[in-house]
């Protein structure tokens, strides 16, 4: 199966060419265009000094890390 090829010319085993644009946006501490294929993301990144108030009064040390996902309405052909 190693010599089949896809439809877009690219072997079963290969991967789509993978970009990355730094510093996409103005605005954000920093940030970056993810392209993938025709798969776009943008990651956009800031900074505060602060914990949750769950880990602050159960002591618990260092820092806290989250992240948030949002897809256009129109970004697939059927929603799910």
């Amino acid at each position: 199966m190693s010599n089949v090829i896809r439809i877009d010319g690219r072997a079963y085993d290969e991967l789509r060419p993978v970009n990355f644009q730094l510093d996409y946006q103005s605005h954000p501490l920093a940030s970056l265009l993810v392209s993938c294929g025709n798969t776009r993301e943008i990651v956009a990144m800031s900074v505060e000094d602060k914990v949750p108030q769950w880990m602050k009064n159960q002591k618990v040390p260092g820092g806290w890390i989250t992240s948030e996902y949002g897809m256009l309405p129109s970004a697939t052909g059927e929603r799910v």
